[in-house]
């Protein structure tokens, strides 16, 4: 079955063999956004565009807008790879929520999960359209976005393997008002609309987890606005570094400052500056549209302490995470010790 995983230095194209939804242990993602991997990304979807004649894809302009799929759906056959994990029996699910279910209920809920490679910049989930599927990532992560009238927008929230898209459909809409955009490609596991609901009402262990998933990224959101807010733009950018590390299977990942701009609301110049102190600490290093994490304690030191109030009460309400990526990372050192 041919697919796209991430990969090496970029989104690569192969053939995979028997089960499995691509390399055990998949090297560091470095992406350069802007440029076309595959056809995949340096689009935009513009919004008038959208109301008018639906969904399409447009040439993003000089400045204005953001890099971006249009919003093709979760399932095309010709982009996505489908690989049914009722043949990967004994393969532990990588996302944080499926691997806390007791073995019997993940075996009764495998058949009906589709692991899928999803590109930069594919959307998933635009405002105020029906969700057909929610999906649940283990490599990658996904920006949820609050668009404005004139076609910017700003981050809201981040997903990762600690959690899913689709939170509306577990708490009874269809829809809701963000758009929910692949900001790192990687693989996710995917269910329909109707089969998610349906495990819901059979699995109540499944449901509450859920809901306490809902809580951590309820607090995730109105911390972000709060940070947002209060905090001076280099610890802003330190937080939602450190957020995306988390996310990520090494330490670089794709991004440029007109992104990171966005993500943060703040000012390209500002996001230039900012990033440049974090360099100029030995904390990160940043290259053509990859940022990665070389000096990981000093950039926690960086930080404020919005991203340790996300952590910790993540960890509270999910339990901390076993091994591999993701080990609850300090923001400050211990008393009488290193970092």
């Amino acid at each position: 079955m041919a697919a796209s995983y991430a990969s090496g230095r970029g989104v690569a194209t192969g053939r995979w063999e028997g089960g499995g939804i691509g390399p055990a242990e998949p090297a560091r993602i470095r992406v350069t956004p802007g440029e076309s991997t595959g056809g995949q990304c340096g689009f935009v979807r513009t919004p008038g565009a959208l109301r008018a004649h639906g969904p399409r894809i447009v040439r993003s302009a000089p400045r204005r807008g953001r890099q971006r799929e249009a919003s093709a759906p979760a399932d095309t056959a010709s982009q996505e790879a489908s690989l049914h994990l009722a043949d990967r029996s004994l393969a532990a699910p990588r996302n944080r929520l499926l691997a806390a279910l007791a073995p019997g209920d993940l075996a009764r809920l495998r058949p009906r999960l589709d692991a899928v490679a999803l590109p930069c910049r594919r959307v998933l989930q635009l405002p105020d359209e029906p969700i057909a599927a929610v999906l649940f990532p283990e490599t990658g992560f996904v920006s949820m976005l609050a668009e404005m009238e004139d076609g910017d927008a700003a981050e809201v929230g981040l997903v990762g393997a600690e959690g899913m898209i689709g939170l509306p459909l577990l708490l009874g809409a269809d829809r809701d008002d963000v758009e929910a955009m692949v900001q790192a490609p990687g693989t996710f596991l995917r269910m329909e609309a109707e089969a998610f609901r349906a495990a819901l009402e059979e699995f109540p262990a499944f449901h509450g987890l859920l809901l306490r998933y809902a809580l951590v990224h309820h607090g995730q959101v109105a911390r972000t606005a709060a940070c947002n807010g209060r905090h001076p733009t280099e610890q802003r950018l330190a937080r939602w570094l450190l957020m995306a590390h988390d996310r990520v299977e090494g330490a670089e990942f794709p991004m440029t400052h007109e992104f990171l701009s966005m993500m943060l609301g703040v000012r390209r110049a500002g996001i230039t500056v900012a990033a440049g102190q974090l360099q100029k600490a030995g904390f990160i290093h940043y290259e053509r549209g990859c940022i990665e994490v070389t000096d990981r304690p000093g950039l926690e030191s960086a930080c404020c302490e919005c991203y340790g109030v996300v952590r910790r009460t993540q960890d509270r309400l999910l339990g901390p995470p076993a091994g591999g990526r993701g080990l609850p990372r300090l923001t400050r050192a211990p008393a009488g010790g290193g970092r």
